[in-house]
């Protein structure tokens, strides 16, 4: 990210509790207030960083890299069925596998494998426990021992093997991502119902390729049908605590003008998980001394809707689902929302618009769906012009 000297970078560092950023204004380090409390013994949230999945701690907070930049994580509470992310014994039913030791390289995590042999024979290994109907999605990582890129079959006579979700070979291939050499993380999904909950995993059958192949890192979730990130459970169920950042006293620290400013992010990643969800607040930039005035943006699997309330007349803007940067610039009663790279709604309201805080809805924490991830966030103490504003999207 590149802006302005006129902004705070939000880059974030860590402690307990906390993220770091830098304020270019003042060239002093401001806070925001991280939680996501312990489950039992652990937080159960891990992230990559520097090519290393790293389990966290409680209250650590959750960014990782992605492409060199970081990222930061707001999750809500997930559980993975899998009792074992990195497994060495049969869970469920299993057959024709072996378990061997396999430096994954990605960190303490990943220390071994479920290694699959040719296709002599049929070979499956499975676990998990799903409710009898619902949506899952399972996520694992795979290498095949020529270095090739596996190949995944929605049947049994093609491809190098199978996903199988609640009994059954799954037909919907959610994505299959290289991570690093020869490594990939597959997800699949399902939705309906299981005829047998306590089988998920993966399956070689003889109608496949003859190649053999090792897999690791088991993440099954009911209720979902996209990714929810890596789950280190260890000989038990494991369920991954929320988390969530507020970032106050905006205008005292210098970081927003009073009664002016403006504020710019970008998401990484598609937002909207689950079809006819429709989710609040997931940016949410309110006053600390009156939660009914608020700037959010909300949606569902369509479109996001862009809102201004409690100064005036409620605006609400609807742009694409797709739309990943925005910008909102406020002076006096005046404020300007942008989508992408364009002004999409420009409103003089009756009162002044008066934001001092970010992450947070009075006293409670806004909802926010799994794996919001923002990749860029920057605020001003002024309102940018509109051709500042869209030059610095564009940056992005």
């Amino acid at each position: 990210m590149s802006l302005g000297p006129f902004t705070t970078h939000l880059i974030p560092f860590t402690k307990n509790g906390k993220l770091q950023f830098w304020n270019d204004i003042t060239k002093e380090i401001i806070e925001a207030d991280f939680s996501r409390p312990n489950i039992g013994a652990t937080s159960g949230s891990s992230v990559w960083r520097n090519d290393q999945l790293i389990e966290l701690a409680e209250n650590e907070p959750d960014w990782d890299d992605k492409d060199g930049c970081p990222v930061i994580k707001i999750r809500t509470q997930a559980g993975n069925l899998i009792l074992n992310f990195d497994p060495t014994v049969n869970e469920s039913a299993a057959s024709n596998i072996s378990y061997v030791l396999k430096d994954w390289g990605f960190g303490s995590s990943l220390q071994n494998a479920v290694s699959y042999g040719d296709n002599s024979l049929v070979r499956f290994r499975y676990g998990g426990s799903l409710p009898a109907s619902g949506s899952a999605c399972l996520s694992f990582y795979v290498e095949m021992n020529d270095g090739s890129e596996p190949v995944l079959a929605q049947n049994n006579n093609s491809g190098d093997f199978s996903v199988v979700i609640g009994g059954a070979i799954s037909v919907n291939i959610n994505s299959l991502t290289l991570i690093s050499g020869t490594k990939y993380r597959v997800v699949s999904s399902a939705t309906g119902t299981f005829s047998n909950q306590n089988n998920s995993g993966v399956i070689k059958y003889t109608g496949q390729s003859s190649k053999g192949f090792v897999v690791s890192g088991f993440t099954l979730v009911s209720g979902v049908t996209t990714y929810q990130g890596d789950i280190p459970s260890n000989g038990a169920v494991l369920t991954r605590s929320a988390n969530s950042f507020q970032f106050t006293d905006l205008v005292t620290q210098g970081v927003l003008g009073v009664n002016q400013g403006s504020f710019i992010i970008k998401l990484n990643n598609q937002i909207f998980k689950e079809l006819g969800t429709t989710i609040d607040d997931f940016v949410y930039l309110s006053n600390s001394a009156d939660s009914s005035k608020y700037i959010r943006l909300r949606g569902n699997s369509s479109s996001i809707s862009i809102q201004v309330v409690g100064y005036g007349t409620t605006i609400t803007q609807t742009v694409p689902v797709s739309t990943r940067k925005f910008a909102f610039v406020w002076n006096g009663k005046n404020v300007k929302l942008f989508a992408t790279d364009t002004m999409v709604n420009e409103s003089a309201q009756a009162d002044d618009i008066d934001i001092t805080q970010y992450g947070t809805q009075g006293p409670s924490i806004p909802v926010v769906p799994s794996l919001v991830e923002i990749s860029a966030m920057a605020f001003s103490p002024i309102a940018l012009t509109e051709a500042q504003t869209i030059v610095e999207l564009n940056k992005l």
